[in-house]
C-alpha cells in the first residue's frame, strides 16, 4: 500500500485485509463488464483507471481500528498473490492452493475457456 496518513500510524496486513479491518472504504460493489469488453487489468481496477468502471481503492481509516466490509480488499489480496507468486492469479491459485488440497476441477479463469463449458 502506498504510504499515507493512515498507514503512517499502522500498516495494512494480509490479516487485516482478510478480516475487513484494513481501512479500505468503498469498493464493496463492482458492476462487472460486458463479455465484448474492454476489460481492465487488476491494476487499472485498483487505481480506478479506464476502462475500469469503479473508483480507485483507497484507505479511509487507520488499519485495525474498525471493521468495514470491503470487497476491494480482496482485490488487493489478489494482487499481493500475483506479486508474490510471479504468475497470473488463476495459475497461482491452481498450483499453490487447488492442487494442494485436491480440488482438481476448480478455476479462476475468466472468461471460462470453451474446453471447460461442459463441466460448468
Amino acid at each position: 500500500m502506498p504510504e499515507n496518513e493512515y498507514t503512517a500510524r499502522r500498516k495494512v496486513t494480509l490479516a487485516s485485509i482478510l478480516d475487513h479491518t484494513a481501512g479500505f472504504v468503498g469498493g464493496d460493489f463492482y458492476p462487472g463488464y460486458l463479455v465484448a469488453g474492454p476489460f481492465p487489468s487488476l491494476l487499472q481496477i485498483l487505481n480506478g483507471q479506464k476502462p475500469a468502471n469503479s473508483a480507485p481503492v483507497r484507505l479511509g481509516f487507520v488499519p485495525g481500528t474498525k471493521w468495514q466490509y470491503s470487497g476491494a480488499g480482496y482485490l488487493v489480496a489478489q494482487q499481493l498473490m500475483i506479486d508474490a507468486a510471479g504468475q497470473q492469479f488463476p495459475k497461482a491459485m491452481r498450483s499453490d492452493v487447488f492442487t494442494k488440497i485436491g480440488m482438481t476441477d476448480t478455476t479462476y479463469e475468466q472468461p471460462l475457456p470453451l474446453t471447460r463449458w461442459p463441466v460448468a
